[in-house]
């Protein structure tokens, strides 16, 4: 995996992240899913913190970006 992908933060944090960036770049995006992969089990903060950044997308206060 890319060095640069590497999980260093939360998936809370990279969605809160994301969210207060109002975008999502696919560079943002592979990180996201690093971050998850990395991650044994899901909790229920990074569950409601994904549940987020999914709702903001579809109510467009988060724009998608390549």
């Amino acid at each position: 995996m890319d060095p640069e992908l590497q999980p260093t933060v939360s998936v809370s944090q990279i969605a809160k992240q994301m969210i207060s960036a109002g975008k999502i770049s696919r560079r943002d995006y592979q990180k996201l899913y690093a971050a998850i992969l990395a991650d044994d089990q899901i909790d229920e903060d990074e569950r409601a913190a994904i549940n987020k950044l999914f709702d903001a997308i579809q109510s467009g206060r988060l724009k998608i970006i390549d």
